[in-house]
């Protein structure tokens, strides 16, 4: 057993490495919105419209058609909120989940150890390297800095939470109501959780089988009785919580898989996808020092072909698998770190074909998996006696050392480019050279900074290249155009954008950014009438969207309709981020005081 000096030891460690993954995250004092953050938390007058949160939680946002995570829009209702709509807060925030979750795969990592070791004293201290090696894993800047990506941060944390619910509580239904709890939170801060039960799985059988000494283990088939008739009570509580996520979710959005997305599977392709998907995040948990861009955009109709890299892919992906399914049903702890990490990534390996935000992996889904790998590096170790080999134990320290130096590198230089969103696209374009999607989003981060100087030849670009054919592209090269109140500019733009509407599969936000344009393109051109109905048109297609409001108040403003135009300004004042508001005010109240009376 742990001595009192070792453990206090190990819990100093503990101390220690949250105080360095503070230190390291410590720039995000200073960061600010980035991506996604100023669609769903800013500009679209979702989080300061009280009226509709209670929409929002039960059916999300209209712009996700196929997600369903209550437990993260509360969150970010909640946040956005108290904070004043300031990012700081919500960065600390983030940055403090964060810390919860590497405090729980230290706790983790040295609990399993425990039962791997059976008590003994050696390699205590490698729990601290996990879970430092979680701490400053150089993927999980995404997730941290990031705001709009917080879900991945709950579902880990209620998946790690669970885990050690499980271990820890020994009588069963109160175990099992744990359990069965961090599963449905965790599905309901995102999706992903489904792999939550194949893990659970995996960490019990790992500990049933090292229990005994390998002579006296039963067979699979006896030891999956036990396992049954343990654990039944936790499994059963597990299962019942997915089917309440399930009748909330068809509740919520009206359906369990979304009708519209019907996208065609073909075997071959499909699995040369998988497996290069894979043996990807397998390199990004390994060897994360390179290629952690917002977007990885891969050509994937090479995966309908054969090739020898594309079959050296499968057969590492199979290898993996087979591998650590022959040492797992053994029960050994590496067997169970591949089976581990392999389930964490079920829900993002493309085994259905599902595109994830135009780019064929991030370094955000493979969250969970770190923290699975991490929890169980400790006992694999110790598997494989190596404190008892010394020479062997000080190389593989100083390579530990060397990875961690690298780590803390990448993660300090990560930060900033994740903090400021030019400096992301910017990023993501070099890392992506020609892809629409980051040329759209650095062109949006140019307009939003009223950086035309910058915005101007990369709109010219795109206006000569295939960006020409995308629709949200378009969009932005409108809103740059009207900006610079060129009339021929912004109409060749949004011409184009007709071109390719398609209202049943085009983002939310698209929709009402092009009535939005139209209208301002209407008022470039001295069109009254169809700006008007432009704005209106906005209105109703999203009532809590503060800048139809706006544009129509400030429309009929200039039109004399006095009345009108304060009442529309009021309302959307009342949308607006308390910044913005502050923003707005001084400019625009004159234009909204009340008139003189007639003397």
């Amino acid at each position: 057993m742990l001595t009192h000096t070792r453990s206090s030891q190990i819990n100093l460690g503990f101390i220690a490495v949250l105080a360095l993954t503070a230190t390291v995250y410590w720039p995000v004092s200073t960061a600010g919105f980035a991506w996604d953050d100023f669609k769903f938390l800013l500009d679209s007058g979702w989080m300061t419209d009280s009226s509709r949160w209670a929409d929002l939680l039960v059916h999300g946002f209209p712009e996700w058609a196929t997600y369903y995570r209550p437990l993260g829009v509360a969150l970010y209702i909640v946040e956005t909120n108290l904070s004043g709509f300031k990012p700081a807060p919500m960065h600390f925030l983030s940055l403090a989940i964060h810390l919860c979750n590497v405090a729980l795969v230290g706790l983790l990592a040295r609990a399993v150890l425990r039962e791997v070791a059976s008590g003994s004293s050696k390699a205590a201290i490698t729990p601290v390297i996990a879970m430092s090696v979680y701490a400053v894993h150089p993927a999980l800047v995404e997730p941290v800095v990031w705001i709009s990506a917080q879900y991945d941060l709950l579902t880990t944390g209620f998946t790690l939470l669970g885990l050690f619910l499980n271990m820890h509580l020994k009588r069963s239904v109160p175990r099992a109501g744990a359990v069965a709890s961090c599963f449905f939170l965790a599905a309901c801060g995102k999706e992903a959780a489904l792999s939550f039960p194949f893990l659970l799985v995996v960490v019990d059988w790992l500990l049933l089988r090292q229990a005994s000494q390998p002579r006296e283990r039963g067979s699979i088939a006896s030891d999956v009785r036990t396992l049954l008739a343990r654990q039944w009570g936790v499994y059963a509580a597990v299962f019942g919580a997915g089917l309440a996520y399930l009748v909330l979710r068809i509740v919520g959005l009206g359906f369990l898989v979304n009708p519209t997305a019907a996208p065609s599977w073909s075997f071959w392709p499909q699995v040369q996808t998988a497996c290069f998907t894979y043996v990807a995040y397998w390199k990004l948990i390994v060897w994360p020092m390179s290629g952690l861009a917002p977007m990885y955009q891969v050509a994937t109709d090479q995966f309908a072909t054969i090739s020898p890299k594309l079959l050296a892919m499968d057969a590492t992906a199979v290898v993996i698998i087979g591998i650590g399914l022959r040492q797992f049903s053994r029960g050994t702890a590496f067997g169970a770190l591949l089976v581990g990490v392999t389930a964490a990534l079920l829900p993002v390996l493309h085994i259905a074909p599902q595109e994830f935000a135009g780019s064929l992996y991030h370094c955000r889904y493979a969250m969970t998996a770190i923290g699975i790998a991490c929890m169980l590096l400790p006992s694999v170790l110790r598997e494989w006696k190596v404190p008892e080999r010394r020479p062997f134990a000080r190389v593989l320290a100083c390579a530990a050392g060397v990875w961690l130096l690298f780590a803390v590198v990448n993660t300090r230089i990560c930060i900033p480019l994740w903090s400021d969103d030019v400096k992301l696209w910017q990023w993501a374009l070099v890392e992506n050279p020609g892809s629409i999607q980051a040329q759209e989003s650095l062109l949006g981060a140019y307009i939003r900074t009223q950086d035309y100087d910058r915005a101007r030849p990369l709109a010219d670009r795109m206006m000569q290249s295939e960006a020409r054919a995308s629709f949200g592209s378009m969009l932005d090269v409108a809103v740059l155009r009207i900006a610079l109140r060129d009339v021929d500019g912004a109409s060749l733009a949004l011409d184009e954008a007709r071109k390719r509407m398609n209202p049943s599969t085009l983002r939310h936000s698209y929709l009402r950014s092009y009535m939005l344009l139209s209208g301002q393109l209407a008022e470039l051109k001295n069109d009254r009438t169809d700006a008007e109905e432009a704005y209106r048109a906005a209105i109703s297609f999203e009532p809590q969207l503060p800048e139809g409001y706006m544009r129509l108040a400030i429309l009929k403003a200039r039109a004399g309709a006095h009345a009108d135009a304060r009442a529309l300004y009021e309302k959307a004042l009342s949308l607006y981020t308390p910044t913005d508001r502050a923003r707005i005010e001084p400019q625009f109240a004159p234009l909204f005081a009340e008139p003189a009376p007639a003397q």
